[in-house]
């Protein structure tokens, strides 16, 4: 269907490649046609591999059955913390488009690099490093860059660093206590409409039913969900005492929780634009 519209499109594998093909023997080819890489220098099943000369023979196949080559496709990964994957990667990059230029006299239309860029919510569980402003991913990207021999139309994917930012959830307590010296508190949501808990801890902050900011009485604490799973926790450290009518309000819940949201005991949350 796309094949037979204006839009672009990078192809994955050789499959999708085949798929072109037979299409093209019936009908003629609308698109522009790309495909995306896959680097050494990040392990990925996506993508015609760089380092075996996948990529290489995907380009000489196109265009031995006339089809033109104007993107590049490069997409790493999500939540990378590691600005120097992008530089090891792009480098590469440049070096292939290099080669086929002079190789087959190819000038790309567009270069596509992806996101993976991380947004400001706290570093996943599993992880103990630092985050680096979005600037030391940009320097090291344009740095590669200008070792083109050319300018092609660039793309990137900022999706996550802009989205999560720009969400937050807002929900009610409903039942607090204190049990062995820690506060409990139970919310009417649950950790299926915050996914993201799973792999990350939340940024979080308490405030009066008039939106005052609780900032007193700091003690451990224990967030619940109102789901009937003992694992609804949504969070844990000190946090201010609350009472039933507070909010609890959680940040950077932008990206990948609303659209990863099942209808498991609640419906998905109502979201506001404002």
């Amino acid at each position: 269907f796309l094949l037979s519209r204006p839009t672009l499109i990078h192809l994955d594998n050789q499959t999708e490649i085949n798929q072109t093909l037979t299409y093209l023997s019936k009908q003629p080819l609308k698109a522009t046609l790309g495909i995306r890489l896959n680097v050494p220098a990040y392990h990925s099943h996506f993508g015609f591999n760089l380092e075996n000369g996948q990529a290489k023979s995907a380009i000489a196949l196109l265009l031995d059955k006339n089809i033109p080559v104007s993107s590049i496709h490069l997409h790493l990964g999500t939540n990378l913390y590691d600005p120097t994957l992008y530089a090891k990667s792009i480098s590469l990059t440049v070096n292939f488009i290099k080669e086929i230029y002079t190789d087959y006299g190819i000038i790309l239309k567009y270069l596509d690099l992806g996101g993976g860029f991380p947004s400001h919510g706290l570093l996943p569980h599993h992880l103990h490093t630092q985050s680096h402003p979005i600037e030391s991913y940009l320097k090291l990207i344009f740095s590669e860059l200008q070792k083109l021999p050319y300018t092609p139309t660039l793309t990137l994917e900022p999706g996550r660093y802009l989205v999560d930012d720009a969400a937050i959830f807002v929900s009610k307590v409903i039942h607090s206590n204190i049990k062995d010296h820690r506060q409990q508190i139970i919310i009417d949501s649950t950790i299926n409409q915050l996914p993201l808990t799973w792999t990350r801890p939340n940024i979080v902050a308490a405030f009066s039913p008039n939106l005052i900011q609780l900032k007193q009485t700091i003690t451990p604490t224990t967030i619940y969900g109102a789901s009937c799973q003992e694992i609804d926790i949504l969070y844990q450290g000190n946090f201010p005492k609350v009472s039933p009518n507070d909010l609890i309000i959680f940040y950077c819940c932008g990206a990948y929780n609303q659209n990863m949201t099942p209808d498991f005991i609640f419906k998905r949350p109502k979201t506001y634009f404002l």
